[in-house]
């Protein structure tokens, strides 16, 4: 057995390095562990509702996703457009039609279904909303 490691040690390691690496992939882009709770532990009527951090690099944005960007848009909806929207930070199908009636498909060529890109949430300057 000690010689069968000696001589292949190396794909041991090579082995190692790749179920490393697919876990830390699962854990930083894949697992549940991306809900960051904003409001406090007593519950109250005026508490923030959850924020789901997004994950890094998950441009364009739409119906389906989560995260603080879409928190963000449905604020920007609701005080632009008093859009009446509910911001929990989860695209679903109130934020779809608010953002359908305010962004048309024809401005967004190449674009089939509404989707909040990079570019889009840059303009807007969702960043800046909290």
């Amino acid at each position: 057995m000690k010689e069968h490691f000696k001589k292949h040690w190396i794909w041991y390691l090579i082995g190692f390095i790749l179920l490393f690496g697919a876990y830390m992939y699962w854990y930083l882009f894949v697992s549940e562990s991306d809900i960051e709770s904003t409001s406090s532990s007593t519950s109250t009527s005026n508490s923030q509702p959850t924020i789901y951090k997004n994950k890094i690099g998950r441009f364009p944005i739409k119906k389906g996703d989560k995260g603080l960007e879409v928190y963000q848009l449905q604020k920007y909806l609701n005080k632009k457009f008093a859009s009446k929207l509910n911001p929990d930070g989860d695209w679903g199908n109130a934020t779809e039609k608010a953002f359908d009636n305010k962004f048309d498909i024809a401005d967004r060529p190449g674009y089939k279904y509404a989707q909040l890109t990079q570019s889009l949430y840059n303009q807007l300057n969702l960043k800046s909303i909290s």
